[in-house]
């Protein structure tokens, strides 16, 4: 990507405005979270590969309090997917998996309007990438971007 537009890496946090594209890099049981602020044109992304042992809220609160205000951010949140092999108890992970997709929501649901929110949850074994256009505060998918820009 080139300057103005930034790719994270697995545990990455990152803000940024207007020209700018904002990009999670590849994804897939990690949980991404992109936020926009469509007055002040700023977009915002978590990248996390943990999110169970991480302090979603303590970041969420630092975005809102940079923002200002809760109510202009648009959020999609996406990954989640099960990845597995076969030395691994299903039943665990799929407990696992489950607790961080709750952890997320209520987290998400304690600060925003649902109608603010929209998720991405990958099915099992899919991979993906999230793309914040700084300049429209639309979010893309890799797919989707592709076919928009390439």
């Amino acid at each position: 990507m080139n300057e103005k537009n930034i790719e994270l890496c697995e545990y990455g946090y990152r803000k940024t405005s207007a020209p700018s594209m904002l990009a999670s890099g590849g994804y897939g049981p990690c949980v991404v979270i992109g936020m926009y602020d469509r007055k002040t044109k700023t977009g915002y992304m978590i990248h996390e590969p943990h999110i169970h042992f991480s302090d979603l809220e303590a970041m969420i609160v630092k975005i809102i309090d940079d923002a200002g205000n809760a109510s202009r951010l648009k959020i999609v949140t996406s990954g989640n997917a099960l990845f597995f092999d076969e030395d691994i108890d299903m039943e665990d992970l799929r407990r696992h998996h489950d607790e961080v997709k709750k952890q997320v929501t209520e987290t998400l649901e304690k600060y925003f309007n649902k109608r603010q929110i929209e998720y991405r949850w990958l099915s099992d074994g899919e991979s993906d990438e999230l793309i914040l256009d700084i300049n429209t505060g639309k979010f893309y998918s890799a797919e989707e971007f592709d076919e928009e820009f390439l």
